[in-house]
């Protein structure tokens, strides 16, 4: 766990920077939630969740995929992050979430970061995207600053667990600003 300054400190959620508040008071749970703290489907204004998952390993994104449709979230996956820029331009507000892995051939995720975040300036964006890196152990502080700077909302360390993955993108959604 690294926290908001990048410093280790154990577990998979480096930390959530502040992102402006959303309004919420539309924000139901549709099947509530059980014991295991699963929510059968994630609603806003009657509406499914949609996170876009950027990532160029097949494994990781049926892995990704699985964790956050069992939980009622639609899915939709770009395999690299030119694509996951295609993803996010083409359907602007159609994304509650963007996860996406740090380090990528090609353009890694803090440069589409970076451009997403100039964009929403760009066109006085109400609405700021929330997006999570998903970094290596290994190099997770100097991928963790990386993301960070260029306006990731959060980052998550390898290997991901269920539940980490799954309370972050809850809360990064939620318009949370708290490190866990």
């Amino acid at each position: 766990l690294l926290n908001k300054a990048g410093v280790e400190g154990g577990g998979t959620l480096a930390s959530v920077a502040h992102i402006p508040t959303a309004d919420t008071s539309a924000l139901v749970t549709r099947g509530g939630t059980g014991s295991t703290g699963r929510a059968a489907e994630v609603v806003l204004h009657d509406q499914v969740k949609r996170v876009l998952v950027v990532e160029d390993d097949p494994g990781q994104q049926r892995v990704l995929k699985s964790f956050l449709s069992k939980d009622g979230f639609e899915v939709e996956v770009a395999n690299d992050g030119a694509a996951g820029v295609v993803a996010i331009q083409q359907s602007l507000n159609a994304f509650h979430l963007v996860l996406i892995k740090g380090v990528m051939a090609g353009k890694a995720g803090w440069e589409v970061a970076a451009e997403v975040r100039a964009a929403e300036t760009a066109a006085g964006a109400l609405r700021i995207l929330p997006m999570v890196a998903i970094v290596n152990a290994a190099t997770s502080t100097e991928e963790h600053e990386k993301c960070m700077a260029a306006g990731m909302t959060a980052t998550l360390a390898k290997p991901i667990k269920k539940d980490a993955l799954l309370e972050c993108v809850r809360h990064c959604i939620d318009g949370a600003a708290t490190a866990f």
